[in-house]
């Protein structure tokens, strides 16, 4: 009997636990939009995004209509409530879903408890950012985070003025020796 617990509890820890917040999770986003179908949410709750579409020929909404969807934002799950579209804008009401986030939350601290993990850092490794000339004259910038080369990285105050062109790497030390088998 005992070996059955044990057993179980091995099992939980491995999948469970993720079966079980995603049911929580599933279950919120489902009462989270009964609630919204039948309005019943305050409207102040309701935050605006604002979204530049570059798209021919699009018409002017007169009015909100209902839309489904969701996504997140800096950790934070919203859900669609509303969508319109004026002039050249993408106009969305969007209702932050604290439920699910707060799962989220706590399935990933969980995760990282079982599984003996390290514990996030809020400083995370720096992040270099790359602009890169498109047609029009136009920059579209990447940004790219090296968090295995952070001790490395936290040494060069400015990397993004660095060359990029010269394929020479500097290393301390003698090339190795050739070994014939």
């Amino acid at each position: 009997m005992f070996a059955i617990l044990m057993l179980a509890v091995c099992l939980f820890n491995l999948a469970g636990y993720s079966f079980l917040f995603n049911y929580y999770i599933n279950q919120s986003d489902q009462r989270l939009t009964a609630k919204v179908d039948a309005n019943q949410y305050a409207e102040s709750n309701l935050t605006e995004i604002k979204i530049k579409l570059n798209l021919p020929y699009l018409t002017d909404w007169s009015a909100y209509e209902r839309y489904d969807g969701e996504m997140e934002v800096n950790g934070i799950h919203y859900n669609y409530v509303k969508r319109k579209i004026s002039q050249d804008t993408l106009y969305l009401l969007c209702l932050p879903n604290e439920v699910k986030t707060e799962l989220y939350k706590v399935k990933n601290d969980y995760a990282v408890k079982a599984n003996d993990l390290p514990a996030e850092k809020e400083n995370k490794a720096p992040a270099v950012k790359k602009g890169i000339l498109l047609e029009g004259g136009q920059i579209r910038s990447i940004q790219f985070v090296f968090s295995l080369f952070s001790k490395n990285l936290d040494s060069q105050k400015n990397l993004s003025s660095q060359s990029t062109t010269d394929t020479f790497i500097p290393f301390a030390g003698e090339p190795p020796k050739h070994i014939t088998c």
